[in-house]
């Protein structure tokens, strides 16, 4: 994991630089900001919502639809459309109804 972040932060890091009259140093205190962001939000979410688990569910499906959808945006094809993001949300929809045919053979046994 730490492998892939590097060159992803490097690269954000360089396009941030360049768009933006941010400082470096400012740039980098804002990226350990966010990199605090998750585990904090992890120990919040563990002592208020430990005893809601639809609620922890349902924030958990719509982060993996959020990545699922993010990671189609970035292997579907880079046709020529007026509307790119069908073809990611098509693909998410379709692994929706995967996993809901999925379930529905689950509760029928």
């Amino acid at each position: 994991m730490i492998l892939q972040n590097f060159p992803e932060g490097f690269n954000a890091y360089n396009e941030l630089k360049q768009s933006s009259r941010i400082s470096s140093l400012k740039i980098i205190i804002l990226f350990i900001l966010m990199s605090l962001v998750g585990p904090i939000c992890g120990v919040v979410g563990y002592w208020w919502l430990a005893d809601a688990p639809y609620a922890i569910s349902s924030i958990m499906l719509v982060a993996a639809g959020g990545i699922l959808y993010s990671v189609f945006q970035d292997i579907a094809p880079q046709a020529k459309l007026d509307r790119h993001w069908i073809p990611s949300l098509g693909a998410t929809l379709g692994f929706l109804l995967g996993i809901v045919g999925h379930m529905s053979v689950l509760i029928g046994e």
